[in-house]
């Protein structure tokens, strides 16, 4: 169906086509409406397949929408096909805009698939948001392309590690007390157990606390270390600077703090504090409070 003037045309078509051969079974359809003036265009289609051959069965539906004017041209596609056969068994669908503004082309769509049993979700924006309904219109999620930042104003991890995580608090405890030295001692007392549950992400493990040193001139601590498995793991660092503390004048407590980020594989992993101390009479190194944090950030 067509009308027209000089100036202007209107037209619905529709075509129908159903043929059964040696090469296969087809049923289509395609429907479209165009209205059409002298400086713009506007037009729908729609085209609906079905086909059976001897590799397998397609099915597909496509419509289409254009506008044109002298200020550009938009235009939107939507496809839905399933296919099953040789090539495997897949599902599409498929949403594509694009617009055409003094010669440069814009275009924003999106698609899933599902192909041979996996799945892909894929978009293509310059900015991509989620809002909720009814909100303050601060957006859920936001992420912009050009800038290359992401935003989640409320980010709520609910499985946010990957194993189980270590906590040890101790009130107080003395580490050394009395004459004499001591070098790269292992306490027998601090031995504690860090179960990994997952050896593809990292372990990390924080000793802070308190700690007073008395006694005569020359009682030292020094190279306090964390030990796991073992192995070296860092130095303890006191009021996070000196690796080392003497009795003296003043005060005689300080801050210790030593942390450590390491693979560690499955399985029950020992944490330890070595050492070394000596004094000339009557000293001691007093834990005034130990805490021991250790866990696996999954995200």
């Amino acid at each position: 169906m067509v009308a027209r003037t000089d100036a202007a045309l209107a037209g619905v078509t529709s075509e129908q086509t159903a043929r059964v051969g040696s090469d296969g079974v087809l049923a289509q359809r395609i429907d479209a409406v165009v209205a059409r003036t002298d400086a713009a265009l506007a037009g729908v289609s729609s085209e609906s397949s079905a086909r059976v051959t001897a590799d397998g069965a397609i099915a597909s539906r496509v419509d289409a929408v254009q506008a044109q004017t002298d200020r550009g041209t938009a235009t939107g596609r939507m496809t839905l096909q399933a296919s099953s056969g040789i090539a495997g068994v897949e599902a599409r669908f498929e949403m594509l805009l694009a617009a055409t503004v003094g010669g440069q082309t814009r275009g924003a769509g999106f698609s899933i698939d599902l192909l041979n049993g996996t799945s892909l979700v894929r978009f293509d924006a310059d900015k991509f948001v989620i809002t909720s309904p009814g909100a303050s219109g601060v957006p859920a999620f936001f992420y912009d392309a050009g800038s290359g930042t992401l935003s989640v104003p409320y980010l709520r991890l609910t499985s946010g590690q990957a194993s189980i995580p270590l906590r040890i608090d101790i009130p107080s405890y003395t580490l050394i007390a009395g004459q004499g030295s001591v070098s790269d001692q292992i306490d027998a007392n601090l031995n504690f157990n860090y179960n990994v549950t997952n050896s593809d992400f990292p372990a990390c493990i924080e000793v802070f606390g308190k700690i007073t040193i008395t006694g005569p001139q020359n009682t030292q601590l020094s190279g306090m270390q964390l030990i796991v498995d073992g192995a070296l793991a860092g130095y303890f660092r006191f009021n996070d600077l000196l690796q080392s503390i003497t009795s003296g004048a003043g005060n005689n407590t300080f801050d210790f703090r030593c942390s450590c980020i390491r693979y560690l594989p499955v399985g029950l992993r020992s944490v330890r504090i070595r050492y070394s101390y000596t004094s000339p009479g009557a000293g001691q190194v007093q834990i005034n409070e130990l805490h021991l944090a250790g866990f696996q950030p999954k995200a």
